[in-house]
């Protein structure tokens, strides 16, 4: 099956031909409108799929989305080209396995070692059995081109015949070992967590800096009862906290949007509109769980009989619903090449935030199930400038909550409570008087190359180069949690959103 022509050079074509499946196309290629980032131009190569047919193979079924083992080459497309870098992983144990204890996360280290030796050792001997078959088909042929016809060409032909059959069954064999411990390794491979930031405190939160303590007070009255008594808010019956704000409140939420938004365009931070739907690839390359119900909407879920029976609408393309996330980011970005003079990029998006209903009981705008929300992502090159970014978002988001005057803190998150895609995050936490305690209101986490090695997000001089391009380096940060603030300056009858009238 060939490759579009679309304009690309030929390296670049055969660079995809080379390292992309059958099923994988190269679909479009576009250029983004000239963003004014630090006065350079942004280019992307985007690669997607193409449907090849209206049918859905049978599929092996997995619980991994990213990696596709060969074993089911030909049944299932093949979205993204795994780089987990595993070898750099396992070159430190010692200090693995204290990520590992520090996340209690439990992943047999040892076990794996033993695998990739395996893995490593069955890919030689395969590799050397290639080689003989060449060898062997270039002898055949030799000897097809010089004695087909002559009397003796039986005698000579059978021992390489019958070497073929030989190596063609020991291939066979030693494939169904590759493809049994390939994904042993591969599976246990994703389930290890980022590196830690030397930052990261190990058991309890560090906290940086406090603001406004004097204004921390305790209240009788909840937002939530508040809001009920002012009729600023209607509680829908679909459910204990699905809401509508109403009145001052609505036009609060949007004046919200709307400052947070504007103080970042002025800082240098570009609109992104995102998606809010996902495929299981960019949910579990964001380092989500796709098959944990507590993290994410499922808007179509298929049993394992269905996926077995062959059911053309496979759990491969349920899509689950977070709204505005990190994977809003990264299914933007998936499969994309980035050249490097468009870096650093910093994108920020504003929208809707969905997540399931937990154990978390907090009541009212504090624990719904819907939220309004202000992201921010940030894109570099190195974990030093990944550094300085975060330091400079985490500076950021302070100063455009400083003029609300609420209580609160800068609090770094211990490596037990970090998600598995991060190696740092600072949150912002604010005094909330009903519940005399601090809630989370925003954070900032760095990433490093932990999503891009996952879903191909590359930068390099050249996209006729792929293959000495680089994985990019992220820092994802939730500006402002607004429906949640809200529900915070509710109670401490904050209500006005500051010097946005110089913004109109």
């Amino acid at each position: 099956m060939k490759i579009p022509s679309l304009g690309l050079s030929r390296s670049l074509l055969k660079f995809l031909r080379r390292s992309t499946s059958a099923h994988n196309l190269l679909t479009q290629t576009w250029q983004h409108p000239e963003v004014g980032i630090n006065q350079r131009p942004l280019t992307y190569c985007y690669v997607g799929k193409v449907c090849i047919s209206n049918k859905t193979s049978r599929r092996h079924y997995s619980t991994s989305r990213l990696f596709i083992s060969d074993a089911t080459a030909g049944q299932i497309l093949q979205y993204v080209d795994l780089d987990l870098d595993i070898d750099a992983r396992l070159s430190d144990i010692e200090k693995l396995q204290a990520n590992l204890d520090a996340r209690k996360i439990q992943v047999s280290v040892e076990e794996l070692v033993i695998n990739r030796k395996r893995m490593l050792d069955i890919k030689k001997q395969k590799k050397d059995l290639e080689l003989e078959r060449e060898e062997n088909a270039k002898q055949m042929a030799a000897l097809v081109k010089e004695k087909k016809g002559h009397p003796e060409f039986s005698t000579l032909s059978r021992p390489l015949i019958e070497r073929g059959k030989e190596v063609k069954e020991k291939l066979k064999s030693i494939m169904g070992q590759w493809w049994e411990v390939e994904e042993k390794v591969m599976l246990a491979a994703l389930s290890l967590p980022n590196n830690l930031h030397p930052q990261t405190p190990n058991s309890s939160p560090e906290v940086l800096e406090e603001y406004f303590e004097e204004r921390k007070i305790t209240s009788a009255l909840s937002h939530y009862e508040i809001m009920k008594k002012s009729n600023l808010v209607k509680f829908s019956n679909v459910g204990p906290r699905a809401y509508y704000t109403q009145e001052k409140l609505a036009l609060l939420e949007q004046n919200l949007l709307r400052y947070f938004s504007r103080r970042l365009e002025v800082d240098g931070f570009v609109n992104w509109t995102c998606p809010e739907m996902f495929k299981p690839v960019v949910v579990e390359g964001s380092g989500m769980d796709f098959m944990n119900r507590n993290e994410l909407f499922c808007l179509q879920q298929k049993s394992k009989s269905d996926v077995d029976a062959g059911d053309s609408s496979s759990s491969i393309d349920s899509m689950y619903f977070r709204g505005v996330s990190l994977a809003s980011f990264s299914a933007y970005l998936t499969r994309s090449f980035i050249e490097e003079s468009a870096l650093p990029m910093r994108l920020f998006t504003v929208g809707k935030s969905y997540v399931p209903c937990t154990e978390n009981n907090l009541p009212g705008l504090l624990g719904g199930v819907q939220s309004a929300k202000c992201c921010v992502l940030g894109i570099c090159r190195s974990p030093e400038e990944s550094w300085d970014m975060c330091n400079n978002i985490r500076e950021k988001v302070i100063s455009l909550i400083i003029p609300f005057k609420v209580p609160m803190r800068q609090v770094v998150i211990p490596a037990s409570c970090l998600h598995s895609s991060e190696e740092y995050r600072m949150e912002v936490q604010i005094w909330v008087p009903s519940q005399e305690q601090f809630l989370m209101m925003g954070s900032v986490s760095m990433l490093s190359d932990y999503v891009s090695r996952r879903l191909m997000i590359r930068y390099g001089e050249n996209p006729n180069h792929l293959n000495m391009s680089s994985p990019v380096h992220m820092v994802y940060g939730e500006v402002m949690d607004i429906s949640r603030f809200i529900g915070c300056l509710v109670e401490y009858n904050e209500l006005d959103v500051p010097h946005l009238e110089k913004d109109t």
